[in-house]
């Protein structure tokens, strides 16, 4: 596997390095970003989603829906079901946009 820089997230005055294999997930609050990191610790950030995005390997970050990008290495199942939900090691459950659909299943090869 790659090894990536840490990103430098200025939260709540101070300045935090977080590599992006510790990310769990994203989740956008408007002009605000909830980073879920390991061991299910949030981080808020005075960032746009999108501003986070656009700094995270796209190798494995995907955006699932308008509020969420997942880390594809914390990926646990998908239910193809009506909900369409995402569930992640951390025990999170992400709902998948309908739009999204096709660009997260284009990642897997299915067998």
């Amino acid at each position: 596997m790659t090894s990536y820089p840490a990103l430098c997230l200025k939260v709540e005055g101070d300045y935090k390095f977080v590599f992006p294999s510790e990310i769990v997930h994203i989740h956008s609050e408007g002009s605000y970003s909830i980073v879920t990191i390991k061991e299910n610790k949030k981080l808020i950030v005075s960032k746009k989603l999108k501003e986070i995005e656009a700094q995270l390997p796209p190798d494995i970050f995907v955006r699932v829906h308008h509020s969420y990008v997942i880390n594809l290495m914390y990926l646990q199942s998908y239910g193809k079901d009506s909900s369409s939900e995402i569930h992640l090691t951390n025990g999170d459950s992400i709902k998948i946009s309908r739009r999204k659909r096709p660009e997260f299943m284009n990642r897997f090869i299915l067998i």
